[in-house]
């Protein structure tokens, strides 16, 4: 977390990513609804970090490590809401048009847990647009040539699904490409209670080896989910109830931080170009600064009949509503929500 300090007392927080070596950040995407834009690069220490815009909440791979710890697994709701909000802001990357015809499209082509941002407002947002890191949810096609294709992203999601459903840890192109028998590659219905066999459709098919054997584009694969999951999909609202008791330390750690910072000081005299690159950043939480949710219990996983017992797994009141108009007002209460259910009211159940 850095403040990004500018004339005339301009200061604004925002996150920096260290950027992959390689990575081509010469023509950054342009701004797009759902995608956190890299802003500027800078050099630490002689390492590249990409500049974004702050928003607070965790990646996928925090919140579904948060669930695998206990033994537990993401609703399926939750997964497929996520999975569905990052398929349409990269289906806008993927047919943007810049007005000048400068531009090209851009696919993302390292789509992964760790560049999927859920916010406090529920709502999934993509990392890493022009700064693309290799790992094991790449697509096949993305070992043997630098060119992306919009199916690379097609792959890399229905990698996802299949991760967030089943806790398969191994790299999803060399397994595809072996054929694997369902003992090897489970289907997410042998492992999830609630996915079905229409899901492992979804979900095989976005796999292929051969990109012309997927979806051809991620917005169809958006769509599938949204057939397949039906109500059960889950809406931002019942996402932000799961984020709260999971990471509520970290909403009032940043919170805090960001407070004790904020609070303009005298304003800065013009800097001249050459020293605005050096003091573009004032660095005010050590990158190292631990802000995690803490360790759950099983039986603190987020359902509404114990949200009131999390106080000491997360010190955000049950009913804490950081949306409302006066700071710590409460939401309206729910007592039968369970963001983990299928059917509101239902708990959640454990992995099979």
């Amino acid at each position: 977390l850095a403040w990004q300090l500018g004339d005339a007392g301009f200061r604004r927080a925002v996150v920096l990513r260290e950027v992959p070596s390689g990575a081509d950040t010469s023509a950054p995407a342009p701004a797009q609804e759902g995608v956190l834009t890299l802003l500027d690069l800078v050099e630490l220490d002689g390492r590249r970090w990409g500049v974004y815009e702050f928003l607070a909440g965790a990646t996928f791979g925090e919140v579904a490590a948060a669930h695998f710890s206990v033994e537990r697994l993401p609703s399926l709701g939750l997964i497929g809401r996520v999975v569905v909000d990052a398929c349409r802001a990269i289906h806008r990357v993927h047919t943007w048009v810049d007005p000048l015809g400068l531009v090209a499209p851009q696919a993302h082509g390292g789509l992964s847990e760790a560049s999927i941002f859920v916010g406090f407002d529920g709502v999934a947002r993509v990392l890493d647009l022009s700064g693309r890191r290799a790992g094991k949810m790449i697509a096949p096609e993305l070992f043997r040539s630098d060119a992306v294709d919009p199916r690379a992203d097609v792959f890399s999601l229905g990698a996802l699904l299949h991760h967030a459903t089943t806790r398969f840890e191994k790299g999803y192109a060399a397994t595809i490409l072996r054929a694997p028998s369902s003992a090897e590659f489970p289907p997410p219905s042998t492992v999830h209670p609630e996915a079905t066999p229409a899901l492992d459709a979804v979900v095989m098919r976005a796999l292929m080896p051969a990109p012309s054997s997927r979806f051809a584009t991620v917005a169809q694969l958006a769509d599938e989910l949204e057939a397949v999951l039906g109500p059960g999909l889950f809406t931002h609202e019942q996402v932000r109830l799961v984020l709260l008791p999971l990471f509520g330390d970290r909403l009032l750690a940043l919170k805090e931080l960001v407070d004790s910072k904020r609070r303009p000081s005298a304003p800065r005299p013009s800097a001249s170009p050459a020293r605005k690159t050096a003091n573009a950043l004032d660095l005010v939480a050590a990158m190292d600064v631990k802000l995690d949710g803490g360790a759950l219990d099983p039986e603190e996983l987020p359902t509404q009949s114990n949200l009131r017992a999390l106080g000491k797994a997360a010190p955000v009141a049950a009913n804490f509503d950081p949306h409302a108009t006066n700071p710590g007002q409460a939401a309206e209460p729910k007592p039968d929500f369970d963001p983990h259910a299928t059917t509101p009211g239902r708990a959640a159940p454990p992995v099979r």
